[in-house]
Order: structure tokens, then C-alpha cells, then sequence
């Protein structure tokens, strides 16, 4: 199947991040390969994207072995074996959290990456982790920290950008820790205040399953919280900041190997509950059309592709590298203020919220904007300001008029 205004190298990137393949595939791999004609840009958009090293699953396969340039074969297993290393790395340091965790009675959540390699992908050179996340539940937080502190990990201090904002957000993960230039984030929440949708944290942990984890025990997402998890981490993405295209594959991989186990009634039913059906589904949505997902044609809603066009257009964005597009229709944090200004009661919380955002405090200004000398801080409350409302007003127009900036 070919993709209407994707480039052979995009989509020869995406048919080959499928873990298992059928002579199908395979027979439109090759005639595909046959247009590349930068293996160079092949190449760095699928490092770029977190995809290439996937693709030495298949250098066994003597077919797409005879079609794949060498030098390209190279890279792919040379990424592989360095993030085998890093992850076997990473997998040491949660086994230790993980049984200090057991020994003081905190129920730890793997998150992502952590989790993914160790029970879907099965192999730690195959999913790029950037850092450990777990979840835990709230009253573990304080214990949660000390036993990392304990384990040599040092608490990371990020500048508020006041501590009057700071009591009225309520942040997915708290503590940032470090060790090693390792870096470990604890969540106490699904996901940031201030969404349109709600999860259900603690619905989620008291549906977690117990299993072993190496040599110790921890618990993982019931299934369809996971899925349902991943799909608004990857919306997120898509929004505001960068997006790793092998998030899709993650999903990819926990159907084909699960597909059978899911309830997609209860699926769907919660979605609704938590207000997050067009997040999830727009996902679902770009996963069945580009990773040929087809069970899901008979689970989305019929409309799905209509409702699922600003984050096609995203998506595309980010396969093709086009940051520049990216960036002018990105979701801004000045929206994300915006919406957790609304839920702020009455007129002078409100005003007391967006005063304190418009002027946070000088160390924030300094980390925000990675300024070096203190002279500098002020002229950046200006800019703050001017960015602020410069691009709140612009998109809240593109919006009104019906158009995107292109």
C-alpha cells in the first residue's frame, strides 16, 4: 500500500518498523526501496524518529537483505547495539529502584519505555528509552524520593514560575531525579492538570496487575489503561512539543500480540467517562492508516477520519521533519495557562493567576529562557509577555477564520 504524497523513504521507514512481516509486506518493501533515492535522508529521518533500529529484525530476511544498501544496514545495527548498552544500563538502575521499592512496601508502576522493552518488545536494543518514568501513588511520593535519594540520586530543583502558580497546578510528576546523566521522573498523575480530558489516577493504579520484573516484582497498567495511556501521550505530542514516530510501534506491538485481551466496549466506555475519545481515536485512527492496524476499522467511529484531519496534518509534519510547520501550528503553553486560568474561581483568582504567570519569578525567567547573566533576565519579561499574547491571539484568529498558518 502506498501513501498519497509520502515520499518512497517515509514510507519505506514505516513498512520496515513493523516488527513481523508477511510476503506482502515484504514484496511492497522491496518495490518501494527500489524508488529511494536518498538512503542518506532514509537514514536521519529514522534516527531522527527513534525507528532505525527496528529494521535489523528483518537484515535476516534475504529479500529486503539484497535491497537495503549495506551502509544503511550498518547504521541500523550499529544504533541497535549502542542502545542495547544504554538500556541494559538503564534496566540495572530499575531493578535496584525496583527492589528497595519492594523492601518499603511503595507499589511502583514502570511507565513507557521502561516497560515496553522489558514485556512487549522483549529485547532492550529494539525501543529507545530517553529516561526512567514511574508512577506511584501520591502519599509514596515523600518515600518514593527518599529511597532514590538513598540510592545515590540526586533531586533535580526546577525554578517555579511562582509558588502561587505552582499551588494550582497539578503536574504529572513532581520529582525529577539524576544519577549518572540517567534521569528518572516520579508521576503521581496520568497526566497534567488543565486537559480537557480527566483521567482517573487512582482508578488506574487500583486496576494495576502484580508481575515479576527481572528478579523483582513491580505492577503494570491494566491493558486497557495502557493502551488508552499511550494513545494520550502520544496526542500530547503531537501538540505540544516533539513526537517520537516509534510511539505508534509501541501500540502496533501490544496489538499484535494482545489484541485478543482488550475490551474495547470497556475501551471506549471510559474514554467517553474521561472525556478523551477524540485523543484516543484520533491516534487509533493514524495507527490502522499508516500501520495497517485493520481490526480497528470496525472499532473507531465512522467519522473518525474527518475529526482526525489537524492531527493527520501534525503527523505528517513530524514524519516529514518539517519543524518549521510544526512550529507555527503548534498548541502553545500560553494555551495550556489559558486553560487552567478558567478554572480558577472568581475574578480576582483569576487575575492573581495571570499575574503571576505574565511576571514569574527571576529564576524561572533565567532557566525558561537559559540565560547566562542576570542583566538579562528583564528585558525577558517583555518577551514573555509579547510571545505570550502574540501567539494566543494568533491562534485563537486561525481558529475563528476557519484556517491554519501554512
Amino acid at each position: 500500500m502506498k501513501y498519497e504524497g509520502m515520499i518512497p523513504e517515509n514510507q519505506l521507514m514505516i513498512r520496515l518498523s513493523n516488527c513481523v512481516l508477511d510476503q506482502n509486506s515484504i514484496n511492497e518493501i522491496i518495490n518501494i526501496s527500489k524508488e529511494v533515492t536518498d538512503w542518506d535522508y532514509f537514514i536521519e529521518q529514522a534516527s531522527n524518529n527513534y525507528l532505525i533500529q527496528l529494521f535489523t529484525i528483518h537484515f535476516t530476511n534475504t529479500e529486503i537483505k539484497n535491497v537495503i544498501p549495506p551502509f544503511v544496514q550498518a547504521n541500523a545495527v550499529k544504533v541497535y547495539q549502542k542502545l542495547l548498552a544504554e538500556n541494559i544500563r538503564l534496566f540495572y538502575l530499575f531493578n535496584e529502584i525496583a527492589y528497595s521499592s519492594n523492601l518499603k512496601g511503595v507499589r511502583l508502576i514502570p511507565l513507557k519505555g521502561i516497560y515496553l522493552a522489558e514485556k512487549i518488545y522483549q529485547d532492550y536494543g529494539l525501543r529507545h528509552i530517553s529516561d526512567i518514568d514511574i508512577l506511584v501513588e501520591s502519599h509514596d511520593l515523600d518515600k518514593m524520593v527518599k529511597i532514590l535519594i538513598d540510592l545515590s540520586w540526586k533531586l533535580e530543583k526546577t525554578p517555579q514560575t511562582s509558588s502561587y502558580i505552582s499551588s494550582k497546578i497539578l503536574t504529572a510528576h513532581p520529582f525529577t531525579l539524576t544519577k549518572n546523566n540517567h534521569f528518572i521522573e516520579i508521576h503521581n498523575r496520568i497526566h497534567s492538570g488543565g486537559q480537557s480530558y480527566e483521567i482517573d489516577t487512582n482508578r488506574y493504579i487500583k486496576n494495576t496487575i502484580s508481575t515479576d520484573f527481572g528478579i523483582n516484582k513491580v505492577y503494570t497498567l491494566q491493558l486497557n489503561d495502557l493502551i488508552q495511556h499511550l494513545c494520550i501521550h502520544i496526542h500530547k505530542h503531537l501538540f505540544f512539543g516533539r513526537l517520537k514516530i516509534s510511539s505508534f510501534c509501541d501500540l502496533r506491538e501490544i496489538f499484535r500480540k494482545q489484541e485478543n485481551k482488550i475490551d474495547w466496549d470497556k475501551f471506549l466506555s471510559t474514554s467517553k467517562e474521561y472525556n478523551c475519545t477524540n485523543e484516543v481515536c484520533s491516534v487509533l485512527y493514524l495507527l490502522k492508516k499508516y500501520w495497517q492496524v485493520d481490526f480497528l476499522e470496525d472499532i473507531l467511529p465512522k467519522e473518525i477520519e474527518i475529526t482526525s484531519t489537524e492531527a493527520e496534518e501534525r503527523f505528517l509534519y513530524f514524519l516529514n521533519g518539517d519543524y518549521q510547520k510544526l512550529d507555527k501550528t503548534s498548541k502553545t503553553n500560553e494555551l495550556n495557562n489559558l486553560a487552567y486560568l478558567k478554572k480558577q474561581n472568581g475574578t480576582i483568582n483569576k487575575f492573581r493567576y495571570l499575574l503571576n504567570d505574565v511576571f514569574p519569578t527571576t529564576a524561572y525567567i533565567k532557566y525558561r529562557y537559559q540565560l547566562k547573566a542576570d542583566w538579562m533576565v528583564y528585558p525577558f519579561y517583555i518577551v514573555r509577555w509579547y510571545k505570550g499574547i502574540s501567539k494566543t491571539l494568533g491562534y485563537f484568529l486561525a481558529k475563528r477564520n476557519g484556517t491554519k498558518e501554512k
